[in-house]
């Protein structure tokens, strides 16, 4: 397990516990009441604030280095509130870094070079025995015995590579599809039901329907014969002899 891999909060609290239980590094008698910077307004609550903070400096001297006190200040440097004035970026103060990288190179951990420090292999080693102590320990899984089959892994869907800019896309043959045949359609046998005696019901008779007489036929009668107008004859007055006759008188 290497440094990198670690939480940097649970390394660095893990390095300082061995530093003050093996002495490497020693804090002077005015760590009590010094600030770390110019930013800070009160000197650190931590009674063991001086091996944090030199378990700290290896680590950025092991991931930064080789590295100086300059870029070291920096880094531990912070915002400064001045009042109505816009806050301003100040760094740390430089005699409690530069006598934690004397006191780490006394113990062997760190060495110069050029202008700055680096870690050395005793450094190294320190730093990944710590991260293997605090790094979680996973759980060895069971492996499937003869009986229990591993579960088969699902085929992943692969990614359509996507065309690049101002290339033409290709053009892919277009197969035949083949139609698939039609599967005969089973037909799910139904269960048998009991079959349950019918009641017979009494179907009405037919009502007889009554004779009706049949109409009688007419006997077709012979249409009359138009008769014409006999043509009256006009009589001729007789001619008697004698004289005519008197008219009656009635009787009243």
């Amino acid at each position: 397990m290497s440094t990198r891999d670690v939480s940097p909060g649970r390394l660095i609290d893990e390095l300082a516990g061995t530093m003050k239980k093996e002495g490497i590094v020693n804090p002077p008698q005015w760590a009590k009441f010094v600030k770390t910077g110019a930013h800070a307004q009160r000197p650190p609550h931590d009674p063991n604030w001086w091996y944090v903070r030199a378990a700290s400096v290896l680590r950025q001297v092991y991931m930064r280095g080789p590295v100086g006190v300059q870029k070291l200040r920096n880094w531990y440097g912070g915002r400064k509130n001045r009042g109505a004035k816009p806050e301003r970026h100040y760094p740390a103060g430089g005699k409690v870094i530069r006598l934690c990288l004397q006191q780490l190179e006394a113990a062997g951990l760190i060495a110069k070079e050029g202008n700055g420090r680096k870690i050395t292999a005793k450094g190294q080693s320190l730093l990944d025995k710590t991260a293997a102590k605090v790094a979680p320990r996973r759980e060895a899984k069971p492996k499937p015995t003869t009986k229990e089959k591993a579960p088969a892994r699902k085929p992943t869907a692969k990614k359509e590579a996507k065309p690049k800019k101002g290339a033409e896309p290709k053009k892919e043959k277009a197969k035949p599809r083949k139609e698939p045949e039609p599967k005969p359609e089973k037909k799910e046998a139904k269960p048998a039901k009991k079959a349950e005696p019918k009641k017979e019901e009494a179907t009405p008779e037919p009502e007889k329907e009554e004779a009706t007489p049949e109409p009688e036929k007419k006997e077709a009668t012979p249409k009359p014969k138009e008769a014409k107008p006999a043509e009256k004859k006009e009589e001729k007055p007789a001619k008697k002899a004698g004289k005519p006759a008197e008219p009656k008188e009635e009787k009243e």
